[in-house]
């Protein structure tokens, strides 16, 4: 299982945007045969839908948490915002300390190249 990592609150466009994006991405890399989870997809609707507050980061690490348990190979979307974003940044860091693939993907061509140092994603 693959968790995609796409900017949010720093996305440039704004968090619509950011949403719509994260879903294209995904919704490509699922059609390519590949399971995908994007935090981004699945909490977006909460926030505007479901009343959960958008921005409380705390919350949003507990919620995601058991997705980035279960999965076990990182895809980090380089779309605008990526590097400035403290989710994105945690997501990494995550799947970096416990030894896991981190890959970055173009959100335009879905070109996946595999991280081989750190350096090439913070």
């Amino acid at each position: 299982m693959i968790y995609l990592a796409t900017p949010y609150s720093k996305y440039h466009r704004g968090q619509d945007e950011a949403f719509i994006a994260a879903a294209n991405i995904a919704g490509r890399l699922i059609a390519r045969g590949l399971d995908v989870f994007s935090p981004i997809v699945h909490g977006h609707p909460l926030a505007v839908y479901g009343g959960v507050p958008q921005f409380d980061a705390a919350l949003w690490e507990r919620v995601n948490r058991p997705y980035l348990e279960w999965c076990d190979e990182l895809y980090v979307a380089t779309m605008p915002g990526w590097q400035e974003s403290a989710g994105v940044a945690h997501e990494i860091k995550y799947f970096a300390d416990n030894g896991l693939p981190i890959s970055n993907v173009d959100p335009v061509t879905l070109q996946i190249t595999p991280v081989r140092n750190l350096s090439e994603v913070v």
